[in-house]
């Protein structure tokens, strides 16, 4: 049902609504669901001039949609289960789900003026959950366990997170843009594909009990003098570590790096890849301080190996036997020469003139190509 030209609406004495109700782009301004209890289908108040709305009992909705109104107070009422919740673009301060134990699909407060948010007994959100762009700065999960898509809490002014019950996050985590110090993941072990941690002041990181990271590790341009992987055994793309300034990293359980391993432009004067044997994309080493590289376990490296810019006087590859492009090492003064001995490598070596090539390694590369 799709009506037009209406200031305000009333369900009178229905309890059961068999389908939806698209009200969305009137003038709406107050609405009374009445002794509605049920929606089978969607409730759609988008774009209207509500700045209040009460479910009164509602007990659940396929969806409700109230988009783009003015909405500064909502009370759950009786509501227990809904597949969408989305109230973006409003002007919320504050939201209690009290019952509301179950979100099938999202929980949408998407670029509200949100300064807190009670969780009540809501222990499942089948899909993602949307509070970026408000005004958190501390932000808490309740009962909290499960979310089944993404949660996007980035562009807020979040300090502390505390994820207190929650396990498994089914997508990413987006926490960028936030003024984050430190944060510890708790009791979550594992996250669907990316943790976005780029952007804030972060000088601490404890990944708790969080073993598997299905896509890439986003830690750019924090405040990091040092970083401990912990129990993380598998990432399953690249590690973005650059712009920090660490001293230390400790790949902790990593075996293989699905994909490139950022460190640049950082403080690091030596570094260890500990456990990993693969690296399935790139080594990014250059502009650090570094004196010292120990590949230790990496018997191979897909593409290129970045180290220019440091201070080597000796470079060793260790068990490295294939680098499939190219080796990148200009511009380490002390730097006397390379043994390609055993080593495999795809493309080109960058290296100053005065650094000396065995005869296993392939050509010097162009100097235009180097500095491209």
């Amino acid at each position: 049902m799709r009506e037009k030209g209406v200031e305000s609406f009333f369900f009178g004495e229905l309890q059961q609504l068999p389908m939806s109700v698209d009200l969305a782009s009137n003038q709406l301004t107050s609405i009374s669901l009445g002794n509605l209890e049920s929606v089978h289908g969607a409730l759609i108040l988008i774009d209207n001039g509500l700045t209040s709305f009460d479910m009164g009992q509602l007990t659940n909705a396929e969806a409700i949609l109230l988009n783009s109104n003015a909405i500064t107070s909502i009370n759950l009422g009786r509501l227990i289960s809904v597949g969408t919740l989305s109230l973006t673009w409003n002007s919320l301060e504050y939201v209690n789900l009290r019952g509301l134990t179950t979100v099938e699909s999202s929980l949408n407060f998407f670029d509200n003026k949100l300064a807190a948010i009670d969780f009540g007994n809501l222990t499942t959100i089948g899909g993602a959950l949307y509070l970026q762009k408000n005004r958190f700065t501390t932000l808490g999960f309740g009962r909290l366990r499960t979310v089944g898509e993404s949660m996007n809490l980035n562009s807020n002014s979040l300090t502390y997170v505390d994820f207190g019950l929650v396990r498994s996050v089914g997508t990413h985590i987006s926490l960028s843009s936030n003024n984050l110090q430190c944060i510890n993941f708790g009791h979550l072990t594992t996250v669907g594909t990316d943790l976005y941690l780029q952007g804030n002041s972060l000088r601490s990181v404890d990944f708790g009990n969080l073993t598997s990271l299905g896509s890439s590790l986003h830690l750019s341009d924090n405040q990091l003098t040092s970083l401990d992987l912990g129990n993380l055994a598998n990432i399953g793309s690249a590690l973005l570590l650059d712009g920090n300034g660490l001293t230390s990293v400790n790949f902790g359980q990593l075996t293989v790096a699905h994909d490139d391993i950022h460190l640049e432009n950082n403080m690091l004067a030596s570094i260890a890849f500990g456990h990993i044997t693969h690296v399935n994309g790139k080594i990014v080493l250059n502009d650090n301080v570094l004196t010292s590289v120990d590949f230790a376990q990496v018997a191979s490296v897909e593409r290129d190996i970045y180290i220019h810019n440091n201070n080597l006087a000796a470079f060793d590859f260790g068990r490295i036997t294939s680098v499939g492009r190219y080796l990148f090492l200009y511009n380490n003064r002390d730097l006397g020469s390379v043994d390609c001995t055993g080593v495999a490598i795809g493309g080109c070596i960058c290296a100053d003139a005065s650094v000396s090539l065995s005869a296993a390694c392939p050509a010097r590369c162009s100097f235009s190509y180097c500095n491209q």
